[in-house]
């Protein structure tokens, strides 16, 4: 659910206005950030399912990044740097977008997302299972997200509309068109890489709300 994690950063961003969307948007997508990396390092992995090619989902085992009690540490990590950066307002915000990745992915992923080690209890609603249904699921979720940004974004409005727009008609689409999946290695790359694109995009059309902020 990338488009989802990117409206659950802007969504919270509302009730932060003096901090970035972007970082709340990293935050987001920070267990998918962590995912890559430990499975570079050999940490974590990607299993490609014989029945890709009319799944169109990878599976995982990946109790560091996207295990429950490890999004419990992330986030209680996240909401320590953020109050001393920032203070207690953003550090609740901060750990409830980390925190959200889980949520979110709980609904659409298969059972794997692990309480703890991964012999524990699995968790996820399978929704990948029903394209139309998890299709519908992420754009409400999307919309809803973007529209509280919206709701006080400023000039930064249009812009974040038009950019989660277009994100969502690649990636929700993407997902349910392609065949046959990429190495592991490429996959962990590209979780880094567009997690850092994604939320860094929306850093910068963040700055215009910034400004109608900054007195003249």
């Amino acid at each position: 659910m990338g488009v989802g994690h990117l409206a659950a950063g802007l969504g919270l961003s509302r009730a932060d206005r003096r901090t970035n969307a972007g970082w709340y948007v990293l935050c987001a997508l920070a267990a998918d950030l962590l995912l890559g990396v430990f499975v570079l390092l050999g940490l974590e992995e990607v299993h490609i399912p014989p029945s890709f090619e009319f799944r169109h989902y990878v599976e995982f085992t990946f109790p560091y990044s996207h295990g429950l009690l490890a999004t419990g540490v992330w986030a209680l990590a996240g909401a320590v740097i953020a109050w001393i950066v920032a203070g207690r307002r953003t550090a609740a915000l901060v750990a409830c977008a980390i925190a959200s990745h889980f949520v979110l992915d709980w609904v659409t992923h298969v059972p794997e997302l692990p309480l703890a080690g991964e012999d524990s209890r699995k968790f996820g609603l399978g929704l990948w299972d029903k394209p139309w249904a998890a299709i519908a699921v992420e754009v409400a979720a999307t919309a809803a997200g973007v529209a509280a940004y919206a709701g006080k974004a400023g000039r930064a409005r249009k812009p974040m509309i038009a950019y989660a727009t277009a994100l969502a008609a690649f990636l929700i689409p993407g997902q349910w068109l392609i065949t046959q999946a990429p190495p592991a290695p490429v996959l962990a790359w590209n979780w880094i890489g567009g997690t850092v694109l994604i939320s860094g995009i929306a850093w910068a059309i963040d700055r215009l709300r910034a400004k109608d902020l900054s007195p003249e």
